[in-house]
């Protein structure tokens, strides 16, 4: 089901039930998110090349059409180790990307990764990893929520996938 692109109409135009479907109908129907996987425990992340990057979150394996789609992963708090972190995008163990690169002896609260891809018509499995520049051990903190202003309550870190209009 591709995307539609509306047509101008003119005044006293007649809308079919055919003309509503495609253009409003079917379009809201591929907006819906494809996969939403939640994740409420820490990753630890201690992998020291691209090879061995520990998996954060993965979508599962899913069957795709072949149009845009919008990958996009929420770390909530990330604790760090003396050793810069890099974070990538995968396609099961292919790496497709690094999707950003945090400094040493830093931590990060709120921390979104986007990345656009065009997959094949077929199934894929997509997941963000992460891997560090030396020995150590980063955390990628998520948790169940709880009442604000207590640390403790990390709300869940996620992986999303939408369809992108084009």
């Amino acid at each position: 089901m591709p995307w539609t692109t509306a047509t101008t109409r003119a005044v006293d135009g007649f809308i079919t039930a055919l003309i509503w479907n495609a253009e409003h109908v079917d379009n809201m129907n591929f907006l819906k998110e494809v996969n939403y996987t939640a994740f409420t425990g820490d990753v630890s992340i201690s992998g020291t090349t691209v090879g061995t990057a520990n998996q954060i979150v993965s979508s599962g394996a899913i069957t795709y059409e072949a149009v845009p789609h919008l990958i996009e992963c929420f770390l909530p708090r990330l604790t760090s180790a003396a050793s810069v972190i890099n974070f990538i995008v995968r396609d099961g163990s292919t790496v497709l990307g690094t999707l950003s690169q945090q400094n040493a002896s830093v931590n990060a609260f709120g921390t979104t990764l986007a990345y656009r891809v065009t997959p094949t018509a077929a199934s894929h499995t997509y997941n963000v990893a992460a891997w560090i520049a030396s020995a150590g051990t980063w955390t990628v903190e998520a948790g169940t929520g709880g009442t604000a202003g207590d640390a403790t309550t990390i709300v869940p870190g996620f992986i999303r996938i939408f369809r992108v209009p084009t």
